[in-house]
């Protein structure tokens, strides 16, 4: 997962990779700043943006301005010029000290190193207009979201490309939930997909492999149509959900997809951490399900992987690391009564 708690952006790199030696993000640090946290990193250069307040940033373009906006943010992706994008030193600490520090725990075993953005729902719900409207209300501006998530995802890229390791990029989209209903906003899901959809496009055409973060409820059948690699689920609260029509999923392995199992809760249980060995019980009973219900057994072993339910960095440091070691425990276990079996 991207966010980690405290303050010291070396320090959060370190963990990051001890806690994800195979695919370690860099990390995002929502405790220094309200600009450091998932919905505020990065906007700085998003056409029409102010920040009346140190909170709550305003969004406010007619809509002659939305669409000359629209058009210049494509002329920039499409001419490569993505600095508009960048992250500020002060929106992700994170970020450039993982640029600094990988080289020290890079090696041959990293698979792939990992960035994170919001996805465009969970930005167009969180940024409003002058009227205090989510942006989500407006096609128009959502386009203009879109399109700038791209150049920055696309910025993000470039930039861990430079570790020489494969990069994946995820959309985190934490609203998206049963409980979301896109007609409330006058949208479709085909509106929802297609933003959606061209980010990653437009990101898998430069060979960098996309992922999708959903930790509401599902179903997400609206996600397994997607053309994206990699999906991450809470599977700790919502396995149930998954196993009651597992077509979706069943569809989007066989395209070459890998599912991301959200087993380690990033919070105590009543009182408690859950014992590993439940967790992968958890695990092993979905599995069995899931077999019986078609799945190919070395396909879905080979395309899982294995993760905490949500972001790591709203809690504190010692339940941080208790989810990380659980999560090495978890893995251990799976590694040795079904991979290798």
């Amino acid at each position: 997962m991207g966010s980690m708690p405290g303050l010291d952006p070396q320090a959060a790199v370190q963990t990051q990779w001890r806690a994800f030696p195979e695919i370690p993000a860099w990390p995002q640090l929502p405790k220094r700043s309200e600009k450091e946290r998932m919905n505020r990193q990065g906007l700085s250069g998003l056409p029409g943006l102010s920040w009346p307040s140190a909170e709550q940033p305003l969004f406010a373009l007619s809509p002659p301005d939305l669409t000359e906006a629209l058009e210049i943010l494509k002329n920039e992706n499409r001419e490569n010029r993505l600095e508009r994008a960048a992250f500020k030193p002060e929106e992700a600490a994170g970020f450039f000290a993982f640029l600094k520090e990988s080289s020290r725990y890079i090696s041959a075993s990293t698979l792939a190193v990992k960035g994170q953005a919001i996805g465009p729902v969970s930005l167009g719900l969180s940024l409003t207009d002058e009227n205090g409207k989510p942006l989500l209300s407006s096609k128009a501006a959502m386009r203009v979201l879109a399109e700038y998530i791209t150049l920055h995802c696309r910025w993000q890229a470039r930039k861990l490309a430079a570790l020489h390791k494969p990069v994946v990029v995820f959309l985190d989209e934490p609203f998206l939930s049963s409980k979301f209903q896109p007609e409330d906003y006058g949208l479709g899901w085909g509106d929802v997909q297609g933003w959606l959809a061209g980010i990653f496009t437009a990101l898998q055409e430069e060979g960098i492999l996309t992922g999708l973060h959903s930790c509401g409820s599902g179903p997400w059948d609206w996600a397994f149509g997607l053309p994206v690699e990699i999906f991450h689920f809470d599977g700790f609260q919502y396995m149930n959900l998954l196993l009651e029509n597992p077509n979706g999923l069943k569809e989007f392995i066989r395209r070459g997809g890998t599912v991301s199992w959200g087993l380690v809760p990033t919070g105590m249980v009543k009182g408690s951490f859950p014992d590993p060995a439940e967790l992968f019980q958890i695990w092993e009973d979905a599995f069995g399900n899931l077999l019986k219900r078609g799945f190919d057994r070395e396909e879905l072993i080979g395309r899982s992987f294995f993760s905490t339910t949500c972001g790591l960095g709203n809690c504190s440091p010692g339940v941080a690391e208790e989810a990380i070691r659980c999560l090495g425990t978890l893995v251990s276990l799976w590694r040795a009564n079904i991979s290798l079996r």
